[in-house]
């Protein structure tokens, strides 16, 4: 059973995309506003989608945190400090996701605002590629990866590149950066369960190397 809920996950959330998809596709940007708000507003579902994003970045989260918890002895401080970094980045995700800081931080340093979360993307990337390499053996951890990055960078073209008014644009960013907060959170529960079954994780390693004569 447990193996079906990330499809679980996925199918729901692919029916909710699609709702409001449909929904601004016959009511119109303003209509489907209310779900994408960053602030709470006076509509019934209003900050909805916003908060989705809150939980899956902050639920990604804990799941470092519990993997940072239960790291076997054995693991190295490389291994931890991996770990306790994404603890850091996903509770910044949440944070920013919540109280727009990445439009604050553009505002502030005069740069557009879509730079600020392509500077932490790379910070990202660099921390899988030195410390995090390890758990870069699980093709799962690929994939969500890969499909987190997808999403993210349809959600900066969105934002960065299509006019404000257009048709069908707020629902492609903010589900966007949505699905891309959906396979980030699949990319903790891949690593968690790494951690807490490293026999696995080694295992799958070795099965790739060929054998010797």
């Amino acid at each position: 059973m447990k193996r079906y809920l990330p499809a679980l996950g996925g199918l729901l959330l692919a029916l909710y995309s699609t709702i409001l998809l449909l929904t601004e596709y016959k009511f119109g940007q303003d209509t489907v506003r209310i779900f994408f708000g960053d602030l709470p507003g006076a509509g019934r579902f209003h900050y909805f989608n916003t908060s989705l994003c809150y939980l899956l970045f902050c639920g990604t989260g804990l799941l470092f945190l519990v993997a940072a918890s239960f790291q076997p002895d054995d693991a190295g401080p490389r291994q931890g400090t991996f770990l306790f970094s994404q603890v850091i980045i996903f509770g910044y995700l949440g944070l920013d996701d919540r109280y727009v800081l990445h439009e604050q931080i553009g505002t502030a340093i005069g740069i557009d605002d879509v730079f600020v979360l392509l500077v932490l993307g790379g910070m990202e990337l660099t921390l899988l590629l030195t410390a995090g390499r390890t758990f870069l053996r699980s093709k799962m951890t690929l994939a969500c990866l890969g499909l987190a990055g997808g999403f993210f960078a349809l959600m900066a073209f969105c934002d960065g590149a299509l006019p404000l008014d257009m048709p069908m644009r707020l629902s492609m960013e903010d589900l966007s950066k949505t699905w891309s907060a959906f396979f980030l959170f699949l990319y903790g529960w891949t690593v968690l369960k790494q951690v807490l079954k490293p026999e696995d994780r080694q295992l799958k390693a070795h099965s790739t190397k060929p054998t010797g004569a």
